[in-house]
């Protein structure tokens, strides 16, 4: 799962490579480092977090073996979802109009938002 891979990216890679019968040429070079973990300890979604990616991704999610939370979002974090939806909106806006071939992921994500109920 994407836990072992962001605490143990070389492990997890050589594991894949073993499965698909192949070998590693290197080491995985990580840029920066990832939030979700400090001092290896696991931080929590908030539950607006949690509502975001149990709506995007809920059936993935429960495929995958995740216990999913039912979360909803909550009022004190609206202002860093306005900010994020934002800096995602910008983002996404900025990849149609750079890249016709980013076109299709980009409405097949809007298509998720608009046309599929809660999970």
């Amino acid at each position: 799962m994407f836990e072992k891979l962001v605490a143990d990216s070389n492990g997890e890679a050589k594991r894949l490579a073993d499965f698909l019968g192949t070998t590693l040429s290197g080491q995985i070079l990580l840029k920066g480092n990832n939030t979700s973990f400090t001092s290896n300890k696991r931080q929590d979604l908030t539950e607006t977090e949690a509502w975001i990616c149990e709506h995007i991704a809920g059936k993935a999610m429960k495929l995958a073996g995740y216990n999913l939370k039912n979360s909803h979002p909550k009022f004190q974090d609206i202002s860093d979802l306005l900010i994020t939806s934002k800096r995602f909106f910008l983002y996404q806006i900025q990849r149609v109009f750079k890249r016709k071939d980013k076109r299709s992921s980009v409405y097949a994500y809007l298509k998720c938002l608009f046309n599929r109920p809660l999970a």
